[in-house]
């Protein structure tokens, strides 16, 4: 069997991540007499939250419901309000690859910004430290319908240079949302000739391309020997990007696949749902367009008790 690693942010909302970590060992369907994969470890990295927070991820009662898999627990040194910078030194080994004006947007904030190890940045702990081959990243706001797990191993078995494999595009955010979908995409119809770079809906000055598609962390998984080959963090935001979007350009012109194997939202349900509180969860933070929405942690304290009759001690 081939060992498979979970990597997950934690900020507060410890319910919510809890009942994704419950809802994903549920849909692995364990009763499978000859799996060709297990999950061996949950890495939970933690963005200064608070005892009240990660006091939730020792419980000796999650620890067991959890089990065989196990639970690693990391706080963070330093949190940056999201989007997080987790600017590194020494410098990280892409900064040679950026242009004039991304070296001095970089080394100027390094100057406003502490310093945060390596293993601040957005799953890097996880993909610097584990012992598996793939690395399965999730938001702490998914609800598991099926086996995603297995579907995406399956994906890599059938591209040996396959570096990541999960849900394509941030359309929302895209000029070329009308004329564009990951199926095109999949397909090598490409929006723009730089892809993937693609056009900003409200360009800037001397900046009509931004970084946009990419493999979204939200679901995927990561062929770790391929991600630490490639010269970019996964996580970190570069560029004015958002997670990914630079690592993506990168992967791409390093040589390396990239997969979405369930190109619809249809598709997807049957196996996973993002935001199924009705909001993602970055939203109960800042605005991403659509207002501030409001975490209801008694709706889900509820649902963990029906759903894994788990309770929650405060």
């Amino acid at each position: 069997m081939e060992q498979i690693d979970v990597a997950i942010q934690s900020y507060k909302k410890p319910e919510s991540l809890i009942y994704t970590l419950l809802s994903l060992k549920k849909s692995l369907n364990t009763d499978n007499k000859n799996p060709e994969f297990y999950i061996d470890t949950v890495w939970i990295d933690d963005d200064l939250s608070g005892e009240d927070t990660i006091k939730h991820y020792k419980d000796e009662r999650l620890i067991n419901i959890m089990s065989p898999i196990k639970i690693k627990l990391r706080v963070n040194k330093y949190w940056y309000k999201p989007p997080h910078a987790c600017l590194t030194w020494p410098i990280p080994p892409y900064f040679k690859d950026l242009c004039f004006r991304e070296k001095r947007r970089y080394l100027l904030r390094l100057l406003t910004f502490k310093l945060s190890p390596e293993d601040d940045i957005r799953y890097q702990w996880a993909i610097n430290n584990t012992k598996a081959k793939k690395l399965f990243i999730i938001h702490d706001d998914i609800l598991f319908t099926g086996n995603i797990v297995k579907k995406y191993f399956d994906t890599f078995k059938t591209n040996s240079n396959l570096a990541i494999a999960g849900d394509l595009g941030r359309c929302f955010v895209c000029a070329h949302n009308k004329e564009c979908n990951p199926e095109k995409i999949m397909n090598k119809i490409y929006p723009t000739d730089n892809y993937p770079k693609t056009k900003r809906k409200n360009p800037k000055l001397f900046k009509n391309y931004a970084r946009i598609c990419r493999i979204n962390e939200w679901c995927c998984m990561l062929d770790v020997e391929k991600t630490r080959k490639i010269k970019a963090h996964f996580g970190n935001y570069i560029d004015e990007g958002d997670v990914v979007e630079y690592w993506f350009e990168i992967m791409i012109k390093q040589g390396y696949d990239f997969c979405d194997p369930l190109p619809n939202e249809n598709s997807r349900k049957n196996y996973y749902i993002h935001a199924w509180q009705g909001h993602s969860g970055h939203s109960v933070w800042e605005d991403q367009g659509y207002g501030k929405r409001f975490y209801d942690k008694d709706m889900i304290i509820n649902k963990l008790k029906e759903d894994f009759n788990y309770q929650l001690i405060y």
